[in-house]
């Protein structure tokens, strides 16, 4: 699987289901963090047209990585 964040696409990232079923996947990349995206978000033709955006949320999710938090 590779990274959802389009500019990233690294390809040794886990995605998973979580157990409770909802509608998040949840990804661990060494570059961009720990995140769980909505599958509603990542299947949005509108999310991959954003690239430029991309950067500035891998900070996001960095620093609330850094602060404990899995955005």
């Amino acid at each position: 699987m590779v990274c959802p964040l389009v500019d990233c696409q690294h390809a040794q990232v886990t995605g998973t289901i979580p157990p409770d079923g909802g509608d998040c996947l949840e990804f661990r990349c060494s570059r961009c963090g720990h995140f769980k995206p909505s599958q509603t978000l990542l299947a949005s033709s509108d999310f991959a047209q954003h690239s430029y955006l991309m950067e500035g949320l891998r900070r996001y999710v960095k620093a609330e990585n850094s602060e404990g938090r899995i955005p």
